[in-house]
C-alpha cells in the first residue's frame, strides 16, 4: 500500500503562475504610481496599491497585495512607514519594488514536483 499523495496538475501550476504574475503586475504598477503620484496625505501608500489593483482589473485579492507589501516592512505597518518624517515617493516606490522581488524570489524557489507524499514515506 502506498502513501497518499496530492497530485498536481498543469492547470494548478498555470493558476498559481497566473496568480503570482498578476500579483507582481499590481505591485510593480504600484511602484510606478508611487513614483509619480505619492504624497503622504493626499495619495498615500494605500492609494497607490488600490489604484494599481483597480487599473489591473482586480485580478488578485487586495488582501494578497496588502500582505505582500506588509511583509517587506519591519512591523508591517504601512501607515507608520508612509507617514514617517522625511519619507519620499522614492521610498514608497522602493517598498513595492522589494515586495515584487520577494514574490518573484518565492516563485524561483517553488518546487515543481507533480506528486508529493503527505506522510513523507515512499511507495511500499
Amino acid at each position: 500500500m502506498s502513501a497518499p499523495t496530492v497530485q498536481r496538475t498543469d492547470e494548478d501550476d498555470e493558476t498559481t503562475e497566473q496568480y503570482h504574475s498578476d500579483l507582481v503586475e499590481v505591485l510593480a504598477g504600484a511602484s510606478i504610481i508611487a513614483t509619480h503620484f505619492w504624497e503622504s496625505e493626499a495619495f498615500d501608500i494605500y492609494e497607490c496599491m488600490k489604484r494599481s489593483w483597480s487599473v489591473r482589473g482586480r485580478s488578485v485579492a487586495m488582501a494578497s497585495v496588502l500582505r505582500a507589501t506588509r511583509q517587506v516592512l519591519p512591523g508591517g505597518d504601512l501607515y507608520a512607514y508612509n507617514d514617517a518624517p522625511g519619507r519620499t515617493a522614492a521610498d514608497i516606490s522602493a517598498v513595492f519594488g522589494k515586495a515584487t522581488a520577494r514574490v518573484l524570489g518565492g516563485l524561483q524557489q517553488r518546487p515543481h514536483a507533480r506528486s508529493v507524499s503527505l506522510t513523507g514515506g515512499g511507495a511500499r
